[in-house]
C-alpha cells in the first residue's frame, strides 16, 4: 500500500500497474519488454550514435 500524501492506503494491483507501464512505455515510443527507448525514438531525437552504443 501506499505510505503517505493523497493515495495514503490505496493498492494497485501488480497486472494493472504492468498493462499501465506498458502503455505508459508504447506512447512515449520505448520497447515495452526492456524498458528503454526504442532505435526509431532515439534516431527522433538525433540520437543516432546512442542507439548505435545500445546496439539497438
Amino acid at each position: 500500500p501506499v505510505e503517505s500524501g493523497k493515495f495514503k492506503g490505496e493498492i494497485i494491483e501488480k497486472e494493472k500497474f504492468e498493462r499501465m507501464k506498458d502503455e505508459y512505455y508504447m506512447l512515449r515510443g520505448w520497447d515495452v519488454k526492456k524498458g528503454i527507448p526504442t532505435r526509431k525514438k532515439l534516431e527522433e531525437l538525433g540520437l543516432h550514435e546512442v542507439a548505435n552504443d545500445l546496439n539497438l
